[in-house]
């Protein structure tokens, strides 16, 4: 039986080659199934260190297989899904790098999307066709388009339609470009400086907060948090400790730590929908929270908010600090305590102005069984503008009778 997928793994690279080349490596649900399970097993696998997805012959991959069966015809299964590839490229922890060596056409482009690193053929033809095809584009591609080249070039793809060279792939920051029979050769450069010059955890943990970012909608400060738990995860390890020595011998350095052996997933930051407050809302204020007794508040001042000098005005960031204060105190609380009487000194540090976005960092400083002491700064661009310390008084919630 003709293998539609072919996997080599060799000095720390799971070579993934499409094998339809006499179809231009027309995709099939045999191969998002076999890819998937591919992805899976190399996610899991202490040998591979980086995936490349690449096409043999003279194409990547030329869309969906429309010899036989219309595969834009009604789905006859219930589980139907625009998005077969299980899990994505994004979802794994190690590095993919897609060798894109010809045409990628539909979900042969798509599918590419998906990956880390994208390196196209500068004479090859890419594009999401399928609206050209009476249906739409897949693989998640409304998100994937839109977080790597922006709403104006994903709308120019999807909603034409249109086929484009490598070269202009490049130019919309999409991938590099470089002569067809080069593809290969640059994208396996790359996997191999990933494998000699980066530990395996620092890739593997860098690539999941770079997406997590983009899945959950992490704020700056909570990006910022996320990144001092890792770094403290990280140093005074082995591998840290090994990449120091490396370098001041100016040899390679010689990794240990096994992601797969040693992985922990990424601290929770999922942001909670925006909470239906009235006042809230007219503020604009846009809440996310944490499991660790903190919060982030973000708020986008207008012109509306602003004092007479044309600054944010301050009745509008203590709201924002009381805001995110409350929400960091009461995720430090058990569902029977709540907190409604506090002191919250607030002390004003620079102007903000309108226009630009306002985050707030709020956390809990001490959590006893009658106060909770808070701390809370407001940032722009940067720089504080505005901090507060608060004291909160720890009471019993009165429930309503039945409850």
């Amino acid at each position: 039986m003709h293998d539609v997928l072919r996997q080599e793994v060799r000095n720390g690279v799971a070579l993934l080659t499409l094998n339809r080349p006499d179809a231009l490596n027309a995709y099939t649900p045999e191969i998002g199934r076999r890819l998937g399970e591919a992805y899976r097993r190399c996610d899991s696998d202490d040998s591979v260190r980086v995936i490349v997805v690449t096409g043999s012959g003279s194409a990547f991959c030329a869309g969906a297989d429309m010899s036989d069966a219309d595969p834009f015809d009604s789905p006859t299964h219930s589980d139907f899904s625009a998005s077969p590839i299980q899990p994505a490229a994004f979802e794994l922890r190690k590095p993919v790098i897609a060798a894109m060596n010809g045409h990628a056409i539909g979900i042969g482009f798509t599918l590419a999307l998906q990956t880390d690193i994208r390196v196209v053929a500068e004479e090859a033809k890419y594009g999401v066709v399928q609206s050209r095809r009476g249906v739409i584009g897949d693989c998640m591609s409304h998100w994937t388009l839109l977080r790597l080249a922006g709403l104006a070039t994903a709308a120019d793809l999807l909603l034409t339609g249109r086929t484009i060279r490598g070269t202009e792939v490049a130019r919309m920051g999409i991938a590099a470009a470089v002569p067809g029979t080069e593809v290969l050769t640059h994208a396996m450069t790359i996997a191999t400086d990933i494998i000699e010059n980066v530990a395996p955890m620092s890739a593997a943990l860098s690539k999941r907060l770079l997406w997590d970012t983009a899945i959950n909608g992490y704020a700056p400060r909570q990006v910022a948090e996320l990144e001092t738990q890792l770094h403290r995860r990280l140093m005074g390890r082995d591998d840290s400790r090994e990449a120091v020595a490396a370098y001041r011998a100016k040899r390679a350095p010689m990794w240990t730590a096994s992601v797969p052996a040693d992985w922990q997933d990424l601290p929770d930051r999922k942001v909670d929908a925006p909470m239906k407050h009235h006042f809230a809302e007219l503020l604009g204020f846009r809440y996310g929270r944490s499991d660790e007794q903190q919060a982030v508040v973000e708020a986008m001042p207008t012109a509306e908010h602003c004092n007479e000098r044309g600054t944010v005005h301050g009745g509008f960031l203590a709201a924002l600090l009381d805001a995110a204060t409350g929400l960091a105190v009461h995720s430090a609380l058990g569902e029977q305590l709540t907190a409604p009487h506090f002191d919250l000194t607030i002390q004003y540090l620079r102007p903000a102005v309108p226009g630009t976005l306002l985050t707030c960092l709020a956390r809990t400083t001490k959590a006893g069984r009658r106060v909770v002491a808070s701390e809370a700064e407001v940032f722009q661009d940067g720089e504080m503008v505005a901090r507060a310390i608060g004291s909160h008084a720890v009471t019993t919630r009165r429930l309503a009778p039945g409850l």
